[in-house]
């Protein structure tokens, strides 16, 4: 997309179409949320290694610097999964220091802020502590609070197929960036947790509704809240027993991160780190259905970096 969520709205306004480009009054928010453009390719950056910053850095370069998408004084949430008390090397939660590498990453972009939180499915006080991602974001200079359930605002999603509207987290309403860094991993319910799985931790309601029909749920989320940035963090991928796992032989390094500004082909292009095919994935699948970015993997220009 290449442009930020304040640069959306102000150049192009109120529109609508097969991609829906949302304003205030239709998302029925004092803020707005930035919704997805359509995708006709994507560009897919692969990482290989352990040194995060250069990978990021690397990777960023490739789809034109992180100052294209981040502005001085903006506003920025860096979106971790930190769902569940599992130390690092079970693979339950994003790596701390991919996290602490995009931290610090934005920071250095201008960005006037840089937050970090995830509304966990296990306590959140011992989740943040035992996935070492609270110490970390908040050691490479981030905000780091828990997500008040009581402080949330209603999206109406207007063209969603499965959920017409949302409670989501106020505070991501008043984001100006959102850097969704999802962890890699099996799934009980949909197969593989991914980008838009991710984004159910910006919701504040029961998240048990979006259980049935999640795939399309999901996507009608996205739709709304669409991600300025994927970075997906395959450095450890759970391969079964998810999304809490408990067992170290889940556990499978790859030392991979997957990074894109579209999060369906982030999705798409991460099913074959295990060995499926985009659309084995449900959400994928949907996706495709609705032209919702890009599913086919021979739409994409993949391209690597290691380090």
């Amino acid at each position: 997309m290449g442009i930020s969520r304040r640069e959306f709205f102000r150049d192009l306004g109120l529109a609508a179409g097969a991609a829906t480009l949302l304003g205030r009054e239709a998302l029925g928010v004092d803020e707005a949320v930035w919704p997805y453009a359509p995708y006709k390719t994507a560009d897919v950056i692969v990482c290989e290694g352990t040194a995060y910053n250069t990978l990021l850095t690397r990777a960023f370069d490739k789809l034109g610097g992180l100052k294209k998408y981040i502005k001085s004084g903006d506003s920025v949430l860096v979106k971790p999964n930190i769902a569940w008390d599992r130390a690092p090397e079970y693979g339950a939660n994003t790596n701390p220091f991919v996290v602490a590498a995009l931290v610090e990453l934005c920071l250095g972009t201008g960005a006037a802020e840089v937050k970090v939180y995830d509304n966990t499915c296990a306590n959140c006080r011992r989740s943040y502590d035992s996935s070492g991602i609270a110490d970390a974001a908040r050691d490479a200079g981030a905000k780091v609070s828990y997500v008040d359930t009581a402080l949330g605002k209603t999206v109406n999603i207007p063209n969603g197929v499965a959920v017409k509207k949302a409670e989501i987290y106020a505070d991501v309403l008043k984001t100006d960036v959102i850097v969704n860094v999802p962890i890699a991993k099996d799934h009980s319910l949909s197969r593989l947790t991914l980008g838009m799985k991710n984004l159910m931790g910006i919701l504040v309601e029961n998240r048990g509704r979006w259980h049935q029909r999640i795939n399309q749920k999901l996507v009608d989320l996205a739709q709304v809240v669409t991600p300025t940035l994927t970075v997906i963090d395959a450095t450890r991928v759970m391969t079964a027993n998810g999304p809490s796992g408990g067992g170290l032989g889940y556990v499978k390094r790859l030392d991979k991160l997957i990074v894109t500004t579209d999060v369906t082909a982030a999705d798409a292009y991460a099913t074959t780190l295990f060995g499926l095919e985009p659309t084995d994935l449900g959400v994928v699948k949907e996706a495709k259905k609705r032209d919702f970015g890009t599913a086919d993997l021979e739409r994409m220009n993949v391209s690597k970096v290691a380090a």
